[in-house]
């Protein structure tokens, strides 16, 4: 039974919803549900223009009792009009006169949202916001090395990110108006010991409420995916989950599995028709390998939107080996690496940023030379030749990421308690 009186309301706004922005919308919204609130959820679009609260793990948990659904129309120029963005916020603060409003990816509103801060709030109203990028708090793999090594390696990067690593001074209390921040990582807050910083774990699933598919076309996926490793009964799997897209390093799987006929690609995800990401050289290249792969018979790509938790990523995930994340320049954490290692798979990622870090210091996988696509193939040879000393360190670092993890942290930063009955 709730232990908070129902007329308590908590306002979610996410004008993003897309990949892992769902999960926090909905893993939050469903945890201040079961402490007696009732939720507003102001929600924008999918980036295909579906209404949130109609698909996705969005659209599952709108469905519950005591959500309130407002649907966030577009801002002109891409989201990028901070003074509507802040009106529309202000107008539901004052219709709704929530105990908290939690902004679920803070770090991605602080354009949209920058004159929040200088405005007024409801009476008994606060503030949370949610940060989910560690790279621009702290760079723990360069934690080591001297100043005038670490400020080489980090030129290029802090040119580029030079607003985000300066955020956190009073910036980001100023500008959005916040009472509290939660960030991903847990360094940064151990390093600022500031009380209105609270450390929450990467949410990389939908927890809380049942939004596992059990429909036809589950079932015909399952089948499928069971079919084409019936095929391969010798070989090890490389699973790909994810937009397919260069940064991710999509083309380096595909061309790995290509030069090696011991393995199979299974992929899972959507393409991104965005120029950035997809060139055209990336698209004849990337062609021309699963046409390969097709012709071979070692290649299974299903092409889908953000999955919901479902039997069929259950089966993607412990069908695997391997779990490869050769992004490109990315220096923050990945969803997809936490995921991997909550179904017991090591990982094999480039040695920069926050995920790197995690990896050597966790002990759940190996770090291979960024870039470089010959050393990222000896690291997987070692790996396939040490894969069960892995096993125990990828299932203790899952365990921080549990949802009872989730949970007693969210407790300790709202002030709530830890252990709800579920209703």
């Amino acid at each position: 039974m709730a232990t908070h009186s129902p007329h308590k309301t908590v306002l979610i706004f996410s004008p993003k919803v897309d990949g892992h922005r769902q999960n926090y919308v909905s893993v939050l919204g469903d945890w201040f549900l079961h402490n007696g609130r009732q939720v507003v959820a102001a929600l924008g679009d999918y980036a295909d223009g579906t209404p949130a609260h109609r698909s996705g793990i969005c659209g599952a948990f709108a469905k519950l009792p005591g959500v309130v659904i407002v649907k966030l129309e577009r801002v002109g120029g891409g989201g990028k009009g901070s003074g509507q963005w802040v009106e529309t916020l202000r107008s539901l603060e004052h219709d709704h006169s929530p105990e908290w409003v939690v902004l679920p990816t803070a770090d991605e509103l602080r354009t949209s949202l920058s004159g929040l801060g200088q405005c007024g709030r409801t009476r008994g109203t606060r503030r949370a916001g949610l940060f989910i990028a560690p790279n621009h708090f702290y760079r723990r793999d360069h934690a080591g090395l001297s100043a005038y090594r670490r400020l080489r390696a980090c030129a290029a990067w802090m040119r580029h990110r030079s607003v985000e690593t300066r955020y956190f001074g009073d910036q980001a209390w100023k500008d959005l108006g916040l009472d509290r921040i939660l960030s991903t990582n847990p360094d940064f807050v151990g390093r600022t010991r500031d009380p209105r910083i609270a450390y929450v774990p990467e949410i990389y699933r939908a927890w809380g409420f049942d939004v596992r598919n059990e429909d036809v076309l589950t079932d015909s996926l399952c089948r499928d995916l069971r079919t084409f490793l019936s095929d391969h009964p010798q070989s090890e799997v490389i699973l790909y989950y994810g937009a397919w897209q260069a940064r991710r390093g999509y083309d380096e799987i595909l061309r790995l599995v290509c030069e090696d006929d011991s393995l199979v690609f299974v992929g899972c995800g959507r393409p991104l028709n965005d120029p950035a990401y997809l060139s055209d050289v990336f698209r004849w290249d990337v062609e021309s390998m699963r046409r390969t792969l097709a012709q071979q018979g070692r290649i299974f790509e299903v092409e889908l939107p953000f999955v919901a938790e479902s039997r069929f990523v259950d089966e993607l995930f412990e069908s695997s080996n391997f779990v490869l994340l050769p992004y490109q320049n990315f220096y923050g954490m990945s969803g997809s690496l936490v995921q991997a290692c909550a179904y017991g798979k090591p990982v094999l990622v480039p040695d920069i940023g926050y995920m790197a870090a995690r990896v050597r210091a966790d002990g759940v996988g190996l770090t291979f030379r960024h870039g470089n696509g010959v050393d990222m193939r000896r690291k997987l040879t070692l790996m396939r030749e040490s894969y069960a000393d892995f096993q125990p360190r990828v299932r203790s670092f899952a365990r921080g990421f549990s949802e009872d993890e989730l949970v007693a942290h969210f407790a300790s930063a709202f002030g709530l308690p830890a252990a709800v009955e579920r209703q």
